[in-house]
């Protein structure tokens, strides 16, 4: 499937073009296959990634300058939508799944309770004097 990130207007003095692709590891680092499209200008456009559900993609744009360079980690839903997630996220996805275990739930980012079991909030519901 093809995934894109958007990417504003940019001072094309300033800021090199837009770049995206499929992370990797690589020894001990995320890595990248720069196999994204950027379909756009100065003005804007986007980047286009072919990925699959997943997938941890990498999207960037370099400040000549090095004040507001952007570099930004997504993993790909099910539905090819792209959730944001930290380079940290990002590694350890890319480690389990070298290590084989992908076949793990990815994580539910949609659900802050997700991390605890019923029988840590049903404790914390007892603790606080609340029923269950």
């Amino acid at each position: 499937m093809l995934c894109k990130k958007t990417f504003r207007p940019y001072n094309k003095a300033r800021f090199s073009r837009p770049w995206g692709g499929v992370c990797r590891l690589d020894g001990l680092k995320v890595g990248y296959d720069f196999t994204g499209l950027y379909q756009g200008d100065e003005r804007g456009g986007d980047v286009v990634v072919e990925a699959e559900p997943g997938m941890i993609l990498a999207f960037g744009q370099k400040d000549t300058k090095g004040v507001k360079s952007i570099q930004e980690f997504h993993i790909v839903e099910l539905s090819g939508d792209l959730t944001q997630i930290g380079k940290q996220e990002a590694y350890d996805h890319l480690s389990r799944e070298e290590r084989g275990a992908a076949d793990e739930p990815p994580p539910d980012f949609s659900n802050p309770l997700a991390a605890y079991s019923d029988a840590q909030i049903l404790a914390e519901f007892r603790r606080r004097g609340l029923r269950a």
